[in-house]
């Protein structure tokens, strides 16, 4: 049996312009630092400061970057309902499900950022660590926005 969706299902969706500028804003002041750090890696000799540069900049590419881009990006939506007495409905989001899209995309970044610094250890291919780090970047964002869009709440 096919189902056919009316148009009075459907959410109209507005972003505000300053939001959204503002989120690739804050993204691309953040990949300027990060990428410097990062960039030290292959110089640290001692473990203690390599782990805590590579956090750092995990940190900063998964949250001051990727993560804020899209959570800012999402508080520009406005969701406007089919009929014309909708009001807007304003996003809201789950501190703890939040939170934990943060976490999960710090986490991957900083284990792509681990992988991309030791390529010469991926011998499989001269693209074997770019590859395995894009993975383990792309889980990550995934993740974050899997976990972010459950952590939406439409309320007005």
């Amino acid at each position: 049996m096919d189902s056919v969706a009316s148009k009075d299902a459907f959410l109209e969706t507005h972003f505000e312009a300053v939001l959204v500028f503002l989120s690739v804003l804050v993204a691309s002041v953040g990949a300027f630092p990060t990428l410097t750090t990062a960039s030290y890696l292959p110089r640290v000799r001692s473990w203690k400061w390599y782990f805590v540069m590579l956090v750092q900049s995990g940190l900063g590419l998964g949250v001051a970057t990727t993560w804020s881009l899209h959570f800012i990006g999402m508080r520009a939506a406005t969701l406007i309902g089919p009929s014309s007495d909708s009001s807007p409905g304003k996003l809201s989001f789950d501190v703890s499900l939040t939170i934990l899209s943060a976490f999960f995309v710090w986490i991957s970044s900083t284990i792509a950022l681990h992988v991309l610094h030791n390529n010469d250890k991926w011998k499989c291919c001269s693209l074997g660590g770019p590859l395995l780090a894009t993975f383990w970047l792309a889980l990550g964002i995934g993740g974050m926005h899997y976990l972010g869009l459950a952590a939406e709440r439409v309320g007005s």
